[in-house]
This record gives structure tokens, sequence and C-alpha cells, in this order.
């Protein structure tokens, strides 16, 4: 008889985590496709260090900024050639804004303080605003 209640038991058990799993399979509890601000200057960075460039605007600019209709992939690629290495160094992240300085391999950026704004599209951080030593290089002023 403790047998039969035992396996009972146990058979209920296996039963409602079968239905728990099943229950919880549908759902993304796993899967966060949420950017924060740091996460797109990184991803903003990493694909500014590849050759094409085709991909800037659409990924990382947010579409409300002022000049989001009018940067083509060549205008990133005048003031950062693709035969460049880009880093940042000294990352401080505030809230949504990140600041740092920029170098790259040639020289051409050494040490210039770089400032990206994100605004959220959604649950997702894009750049509104990026300027570089003062100057604004895209978006808007806030």
């Amino acid at each position: 008889m403790k047998y039969k209640a035992r396996f009972k038991v146990i058979a209920g058990a296996a039963v409602l985590a079968a239905l728990l799993l099943v229950g919880v399979a549908g759902c993304n509890l796993f899967d966060d496709d949420s950017v924060s601000p740091r996460e797109r200057v990184d991803a903003f960075m990493e694909d500014m260090n590849r050759s094409s460039r085709s991909n800037i605007r659409s990924k990382h600019i947010h579409p409300d900024a002022s000049d989001y209709s009018t940067l083509s992939t060549s205008y990133f690629e005048d003031p950062f050639p693709t035969d460049q290495t880009y880093t940042l160094s000294s990352v401080n992240v505030s809230g949504s804004t990140i600041s740092a300085t920029i170098n790259s391999s040639d020289g051409a950026w050494s040490g210039e303080a770089i400032e990206f704004r994100t605004r959220n599209d959604g649950d997702v951080a894009k750049i509104i605003r990026l300027t570089i030593d003062g100057e604004r290089f895209v978006g808007r002023d806030l």
C-alpha cells in the first residue's frame, strides 16, 4: 500500500512538472530582446570596425534623430575610414548618456571626447545624438 501511495505522489508530481514545462515553453523567459544604452554603443563601435557600414543607420540610429533620413553609408566613412580600428576608453554611463574618449589605429582620433545620447525605441536603446569634441555629428540638439 505504501508503494502505491508513493507512486501516485511521484506520478502526480511528474504530471504537474510536465504541465508546467509545457505552459512555460511558449514563454520567452530567457529571450530578452532589449538593448541597453551601453550595449547599443558597444554594438555601434563593433559595426564601425567592419568594412561595410550599410546597416549603421537602421540598426543603431534612432528614427527620431533630426538627420536620420539624410544619413547614408558614406556619411560615416569620411570621418571614420573603414581601414582603421576604433576604440573607446574612459567610458562613463549615466542613464541614457554614454561619454568616452575615442581613438583610432592611425591616430586621427586620439583621445577626443565622444558622447552618445540614446533614446528607447520600444525597449531598444538607439543613438539619437552623437557628438565628438562638442560638435554634433548625428542627431538633434537636446
